[in-house]
């Protein structure tokens, strides 16, 4: 176990390579028989995280996630976004997502702002006409500018302070919020669906933590910890002062149903207050895995554009199979399967208490890593774009720390 954190930590062996030694140390050790251990790898929660990261490609791919955000300018609309969107994508997938849309509003925000500056004194003739061209000469020739923008790409350290503000403000509001969450969904973020396969293992299968449960323990704290750090941002950046677009092609509203469908079977296969669709087969032979390999399914066959009237072409499907194989991190599921695995061989049942009151905060919290770059992949996309400074992730990382996991 200590060998695995330290090669996790310093990653002195690619991740899903270190999740692989418990095949080699556990059966030579005579810890455990390397069939037992080589089931851990491909569980049920596979699958779960097969179907919604199928989903996640397609959303992806036909540019869904660009209809909810690119209208959404403000900071919190930012963080409800892909505080969202991370429940159902990966919030590293998320943050990579929302990232370049972030950038791509700063510019523009910013290519307004100088364009108003330098056209003050025009006619609103002479603006419409010359404006453009203007604002483009005056940055690349004009070295005492306050902005220069080339190829769309800002040039922070021209900026001047409240709009470095803003970019650092931005930033944070996205790797946070993804951050949060994650928590809100079983499949949002990899520790929960860890802590979902320990919790079943230690029940012999049926620990109670369903798609649902989870949902209802966990969206309010991802949703106040959302409004929390949005909070802590105006106030630490601005200071106390300080919707949907529809979506016009066919394949978006496919993807988007097959999305809504998806959280739908999710939540009614055992909703527990009430008899579920999963009540109509035996007892114990469906879990998360079967709607969401339903889906995979479906995505292989449901057309991405209507057919036209005696047309005969062949119509490409929502997803195929080359691409689901490039965007797909394959890797995250030996991942997954190595904490399975290390987690058989590493039980302690003498405290007697039951596990999920550890397991459960413990999965949770590790999401509210707020201080670091390196603490979660959200806060490392957002530091390489290099905007913040270490100081600057501590410094609001270390309050969202302690507000969040008190919430």
């Amino acid at each position: 176990m200590i060998l695995m954190a330290v090669y996790w930590t310093t990653e002195a062996f690619p991740l899903p390579v270190t999740a692989m030694l418990p095949v080699i140390v556990f059966p030579m050790m005579g810890v455990s028989k390397v069939k037992t251990l080589a089931r851990e790898y491909y569980t049920d929660i596979t699958f779960v995280f097969l179907g919604g990261l199928s989903v996640a490609v397609a959303i992806e791919k036909w540019n869904v996630h660009r209809r909810f955000a690119l209208r959404l300018l403000l900071l919190m609309g930012f963080m409800l976004t892909t505080s969202f969107l991370s429940m159902w994508v990966s919030n590293t997938a998320t943050t990579s997502m929302m990232i370049p849309i972030a950038q791509a509003v700063l510019v523009q925000l910013f290519k307004t702002k100088e364009l108003k500056h330098l056209t003050r004194n025009q006619t609103e003739e002479d603006h419409a006409e010359a404006g453009i061209s203007t604002f483009k000469q005056t940055c690349l020739v004009n070295p005492t500018s306050t902005l220069q923008i080339i190829d769309d790409h800002i040039d922070f350290k021209k900026l001047n302070a409240e709009d470095q503000r803003l970019c650092k403000a931005v930033s944070l509001c996205i790797c946070y919020a993804a951050n949060c969450g994650g928590v809100g969904t079983l499949t949002g973020t990899g520790p929960n669906l860890v802590m979902k396969g320990q919790a079943d293992l230690l029940a012999g299968g049926k620990s109670g933590i369903t798609f649902l449960t989870w949902f209802v323990f966990s969206f309010p704290v991802a949703f106040i910890n959302v409004i929390i750090s949005w909070i802590v941002l105006q106030i630490m950046f601005f200071g106390w002062s300080g919707l949907l677009s529809f979506l016009p092609r066919f394949a978006e509203k496919a993807v988007l149903f097959h999305f809504i469908l998806m959280i739908l079977l999710w939540f009614t296969l055992d909703p527990e207050f009430a008899p579920g669709w999963g009540s109509f087969f035996p007892h114990g032979y469906l879990s998360d895995a079967v709607p969401a390999t339903i889906i995979l399914f479906m995505l292989f066959i449901f057309p991405s554009r209507r057919r036209n009237k005696g047309g005969s072409k062949e119509i490409p499907p929502l997803l195929d199979w080359q691409i689901l194989v490039e965007r797909l991190p394959w890797g995250v599921q030996i991942l997954l399967g190595g904490g399975f695995a290390l987690a058989r061989a590493c039980r302690a049942m003498g405290i007697h208490v039951h596990p999920i009151y550890i397991m459960l905060p413990s999965a949770i919290s590790t999401s509210f890593a707020f201080m670091l770059p390196v603490a979660t992949p959200p806060n490392t996309i957002v530091f390489s774009y290099g905007y913040l400074k270490v100081i600057d992730m501590v410094k609001i990382g270390f309050v969202l720390n302690l507000l969040c996991v008190v919430v």
